[in-house]
């Protein structure tokens, strides 16, 4: 009886349900990928949701919430809502899905389920990857001279300038 309940368990955090929908696994049962809308979203975002049968819950990737503070909020109701161990909890916060990902999910969504997703509905959940990008290009043109606070600064810097050659 322990044996089996332990299988039971191990297959949970590690294999996605055999239910689960084409491009939707994180590589473990009770989290999937979403595009959609909702109560907590104003228009089409990108999601992460906690399936708990009958109290679903939706973590949404936006302007306030990044890609990995969403996987990580995600990831402790699960561990909550299921009851896992915390150390699996911890190993789980580690593998945040890509943002590719969700591009295969638009894709799937787009080609083979009916939905006409646009490609800026991948905004967000590509921001912290632009930024990372934005952030080593800074310092590999400075030869890492500066700071992380200069390297903001600058960027504040930057941008405004943009904005105001642009206007």
């Amino acid at each position: 009886m322990a044996r089996s309940a332990a299988i039971q368990y191990l297959d949970f955090i590690q294999k996605d349900h055999p239910a689960a929908l084409p491009c939707r696994g994180v590589g473990f049962q009770g989290i999937t990928l979403g595009i959609g809308g909702g109560k907590s979203a104003a228009q089409e975002t990108c999601y992460f949701s906690v399936n708990k049968r009958g109290a679903a819950i939706k973590f949404y990737i936006d302007e306030r919430t990044s890609l990995s503070q969403a996987w990580e909020q995600a990831v402790k109701h699960w561990g909550e809502v299921f009851d896992i161990r915390p150390k699996d909890i911890v190993e789980k916060l580690e593998q945040i899905p890509s943002p590719d990902q969700f591009k295969s999910l638009r894709k799937q969504l787009n080609d083979h389920e009916g939905c006409d997703y646009q490609a800026s509905v991948l905004h967000h959940v590509y921001a912290e990857q632009r930024s990372q990008l934005e952030k080593h290009r800074a310092r590999k043109a400075t030869s890492g001279k500066l700071n992380k606070d200069d390297l903001l600064a600058m960027y504040v810097n930057l941008e405004r300038q943009v904005s105001e050659f642009r206007n």
